[in-house]
Formats: C-alpha cells, structure tokens, sequence
C-alpha cells in the first residue's frame, strides 16, 4: 500500500495516519485497521515468547485455545 499510494512514512502506524489524511481510509477503517494489526503483532509476540526465539511459523490446530482468547481479548 505505501507504495502504490506513494506514502513517506516509513511505519505502519504512519503509514495508516497518512492514508486517513489523504481520504483513502475512513476513521472507523483506520480504527479497525490498527486493531487488526495491533492483534497481528500480539500473536507474532505471543508466538516468540512460545518459542524463546523468532519462529514465524504458529500451528493454528495446536494453539487454538491460546489463540481465541488473544482475539477475544481485544474485542
């Protein structure tokens, strides 16, 4: 998206504000939009901390509990 709308910030948090002030997400999209990656970064968190190290990789299946409360926590 920051490149295909030619944004400068450099983070997302940035890039979300800037595509507010252009008009091309309404407040609730920007609110909406920061939620979900605000509970993208929880998981990728929770699923280092699990690791004790930088793994990508979460089975869903394996996690499922953990994982709805995470979601439903932020609800």
């Amino acid at each position: 998206l920051a490149n295909y709308f030619c944004l400068e910030a450099t983070s997302t948090w940035e890039r979300i504000d800037e595509l507010e002030k252009k008009g091309t997400l309404t407040s609730r999209a920007v609110k909406d939009l920061k939620e979900l990656v605000m509970l993208s970064q929880e998981l990728r968190l929770s699923t280092y901390l699990i690791h004790n190290c930088q793994k990508d990789h979460l089975d869903i299946d394996k996690h499922e509990n953990e994982l709805q409360q995470l979601y439903y926590k932020f609800l």
